[in-house]
């Protein structure tokens, strides 16, 4: 059983902590979004000054020769000729390598 005193104590220490955290809190996420803000005003503001290149690798039936075709080897044309990616499909790197 507890005394009146531990009683007391519990209580003040609850009831202090439920009002300071709500200030806590509301701090923290006034900051947290204060600094989100400025992040996204940079990135924007990045993202206009030059172009975005944005590769995605899909997990799976991704294969690399039908990712960066080599377009101009007449090996890859000969051994895939059923998946084979042809040159007016691929967007050109260079004179041998493409993307598909």
């Amino acid at each position: 059983m507890k005394t009146r005193r531990e009683f007391l104590r519990s209580t003040v220490l609850g009831a202090s902590t439920l009002w300071t955290v709500p200030g806590f809190i509301d701090r923290t996420m006034a900051g947290l979004n204060d600094e989100a803000q400025a992040n996204a005003d940079t990135q924007t503001k990045t993202g206009r000054d030059a172009p975005i290149l944005v590769i995605l690798q899909l997990a799976g039936g991704n294969d690399g020769l039908n990712t960066v075709v080599p377009h101009a080897s007449s090996n890859y044309h000969r051994a895939r000729p059923d998946i084979r990616v042809t040159e007016n499909q691929v967007l050109k790197l260079d004179d041998e390598l493409g993307l598909h």
